[in-house]
């Protein structure tokens, strides 16, 4: 027999898995990328298919190293790798702290005091 905070439980988790999932790969991804060691990440040659075909880097080339970078705190030459990062670091920081209040807050609402 389920009683309601199970029932509660389970609907949170069937209705909100995709942005769980989400949250849950956001951390893993970021987790992966700082763990490895930037001689993987600088040596290896490009996957930008834009880059393979058109001879020129596309306005996403050197992201990876960027973020890797960012995350170790080397923001000065994360900036030189790709000046965006100045624009997607702030934005998914925000936008991974907005979607964890908004489960957090999903999942308070069944709480009892």
């Amino acid at each position: 027999m389920q009683t309601a905070g199970n029932s509660f439980k389970t609907d949170f988790l069937i209705y909100n898995l995709p942005e769980i999932g989400l949250l849950f790969l956001a951390v893993i991804l970021a987790v992966a990328i700082s763990l490895l060691p930037f001689s993987f990440i600088e040596g290896n040659s490009s996957v930008c298919l834009f880059r393979i075909v058109f001879g020129h880097p596309c306005p996403g080339c050197g992201m990876t190293r960027a973020i890797w970078l960012f995350l170790h705190g080397d923001i000065h030459n994360a900036i030189e790798y790709n000046w965006k990062i100045i624009v997607v670091a702030p934005a998914a920081v925000a936008a991974f702290l907005f979607s964890t209040r908004n489960v957090l807050s999903k999942l308070c609402l069944g709480c009892k005091a």
